[in-house]
């Protein structure tokens, strides 16, 4: 049996909550946060003025650790996260990239939550076939899903956990055999079991899914963290490109042509956002410090935001245009993200980068 956690103790973490003299009941929406996440919006805002453009490193290196800690909750080895504002956002970037013109069927349920029922019933008003079969019960879900599987569908969406009445949905790892049988993709809702129920897609046979949740419910990091994990093979090239995945390879792009980002970065592309990802960090260290939760081995927060310093890499532009006479270079330089960029493989479909490196 686990230890169980100290309330009182927990709740000294929760202050700006007042969490020890009131009792909220909006846990199936709007979690506490803890007090170190205040710090972290604080500092994040320190870390715009102090570096500018150039926070962007440190910005990815807050989500990195997000999309290690994922890969951990998700036992996952075998594919990559990408970062978005909230699952609809990642969810219509799949549906995207699918080949509805040729395959234009989609297998669903009545019982999913409503960023993927609301886009789905409005696809079928544009021709796009959507069969919706019982979720109940969950128990024989799968078999319902895996019978309306054909060489028509496009895809299957389906939750872990159906968010009405927390049922869990055993078996989708044969829904994604009858899916990889016929060509089509699955796609796993896991909003409702990310920090609640476990998952392992390693022990559930689902390496080769689409899974997406976010941290606004059971993993108390407010707004603006979701994710797509996605499979390390995945070639979909979504008509929804977002905008960064391409700075990696704008110095070989060609006048009207389209090009994809590279590697482990795909399409769905979103900035990893400095003010959420201090915020996931300190999440990370408070679960350290006290043993429970997402981020257990996380490395100790360290404290408040100091007072502003300036920048120790500081350059003027009038340096920068002397070194660069010097040196006889007159051409352009990619500084601040485009500089980033260029140092971090793209691909077609993630915000992110991989939880581990790639081959």
């Amino acid at each position: 049996m686990p230890n169980p956690i100290d309330a009182s103790a927990l709740a000294e973490h929760y202050t700006r909550f007042r969490v020890s003299e009131r009792l909220l009941l909006t846990g199936h929406s709007h979690q506490a946060w803890p007090d170190v996440s205040f710090d972290a919006q604080q500092r994040a805002w320190l870390d715009a003025a102090r570096h500018v453009d150039r926070k962007w490193d440190v910005a990815e290196g807050k989500a990195e650790r997000y999309r290690e800690a994922l890969a951990t909750l998700l036992d996952d080895q075998a594919g990559f996260v990408a970062l978005g504002h909230n699952t609809h956002e990642l969810v219509t970037r799949v549906l995207s990239a699918l080949p509805l013109a040729t395959r234009p069927r989609l297998v669903t349920t009545d019982g999913e939550f409503h960023s993927i029922r609301r886009q789905l019933d409005r696809l079928s008003e544009e021709r796009v076939e959507v069969v919706k079969v019982a979720a109940l019960p969950a128990s024989t879900l799968a078999e319902r899903l895996i019978s309306e599987v054909d060489d028509r569908t496009a895809a299957v969406l389906v939750s872990c956990v159906l968010f009405l009445n927390a049922h869990i949905v055993p078996g989708l790892g044969s829904v994604l055999g009858a899916c990889e049988k016929v060509g089509a993709e699955l796609l796993v809702d896991a909003y409702h079991s990310t920090n609640v129920a476990p998952i392992s897609l390693r022990e559930e046979g689902l390496d080769g899914a689409f899974i997406v949740g976010g941290g606004y419910k059971y993993m108390q990091m407010g707004e603006g963290n979701g994710w797509l994990r996605f499979p390390r093979d995945c070639r979909l090239r979504p008509v929804l490109t977002g905008w960064f995945s391409e700075f990696s390879t704008l110095a070989d792009r060609r006048d009207s042509e389209w090009e994809s980002g590279r590697g482990e970065r795909r399409s769905i592309q979103r900035r990893a956002r400095p003010l959420r990802r201090r915020d996931v960090r300190s999440h990370q260290s408070l679960s350290s410090r006290r043993g429970f939760g997402f981020f257990r081995g996380a490395e100790p927060h360290p404290g408040p935001p100091a007072r502003l310093q300036p920048a120790p890499d500081r350059t003027s532009r009038d340096q920068i245009r002397r070194a660069r006479s010097r040196s006889g270079d007159r051409g352009p330089r990619p500084f601040g993200p485009l500089g980033i960029a260029r140092r971090i493989p793209r691909s077609d479909f993630s915000a992110g980068s991989p939880h581990h490196a790639p081959p």
